[in-house]
């Protein structure tokens, strides 16, 4: 799950969701510099790109804080 830190959005919502998940495939990322709305358009093309790209016979779709980061800079 992703969420922006910048107003308007939904980070503390995130960050409960976090606190009382005990599910070890569910993951919440914080994105530095977006918002709610900001994340989606960058984070759908991430996903997508990803999805096309992971070709394999079980799928292996990691993200990591570098690419995270960038979502917001480019």
């Amino acid at each position: 799950m992703f969420e922006g830190t910048e107003r308007p959005g939904n980070l503390d919502s995130l960050q409960a969701m976090a606190r009382n998940s005990s599910n070890p495939a569910l993951h919440f990322y914080p994105v530095k510099g977006a918002t709610h709305f900001s994340i989606l358009a960058p984070m759908t093309r991430l996903h997508a790109t990803k999805i096309l790209s992971d070709d394999g016979p079980a799928s292996n779709i990691a993200l990591n804080e570098s690419e995270l980061a960038n979502l917001v800079t480019k």
